[in-house]
């Protein structure tokens, strides 16, 4: 018997190494001779959910509650890194309805978990709503209530209520961070 949820996680979890190796910056940082999901993906100890880079575990999180995912993703990833014994993990959640040219993909991690933090601290920015950092975060035009930055530096907190923040950035931001580290910057 089919299990949708497994589907719906399946197609979002394909469209996500797509999207990597279809990145400017992403498709030079893979470093796995065959990228693609990983099997088993989704057990308790997984080590994540895509064989993209040697130094990563990946979490893909598509639920209907946006905010949910992306907590979910960023924790999530950051557990399946201890448990593949990698040393950055990160979580990445489709923005609903989102075009092709506009940003679709929230890469998500714990507060201060950026591989490599440095120039990306100036603009920081906080929310306590989804909706809200969503809008900023997919902003390329400003302004929409917001300080418009270029995608490479969009990188806002989510902090609501009692829960642990969460940083929420566009793919580019993650991306770069991730080159950086590689290429031997100091990490923050």
């Amino acid at each position: 018997m089919p299990n949708a949820a497994k589907n719906k996680g399946d197609r979002f979890e394909w469209k996500a190494v797509r999207y990597i190796q279809g990145h400017e910056i992403g498709a030079g940082l893979i470093d796995v001779t065959t990228p693609g999901r990983l099997l088993g993906a989704g057990r308790k100890d997984d080590g994540g959910d895509l064989h993209l880079f040697t130094d990563v575990a990946v979490q893909v999180k598509a639920y209907k509650d946006l905010g949910s995912a992306v907590r979910e993703s960023a924790y999530k990833a950051q557990d399946q890194a201890a448990y593949a014994e990698k040393p950055l993990g990160v979580g990445m959640v489709p923005i609903p309805r989102a075009r092709a040219e506009n940003v679709c993909w929230i890469f998500t991690c714990p507060p201060n978990m950026l591989p490599q933090y440095g120039s990306f601290a100036s603009s920081k920015a906080s929310f306590p709503r989804i909706s809200d950092l969503v809008k900023w975060i997919q902003d390329d035009d400003g302004p929409r209530g917001y300080a418009a930055y270029p995608r490479g530096e969009r990188i806002a907190e989510l902090k609501q209520g009692n829960s642990k923040g969460v940083w929420c950035m566009t793919p580019e931001v993650w991306l770069q961070s991730l080159l950086l580290h590689r290429e031997g910057a100091v990490s923050v």
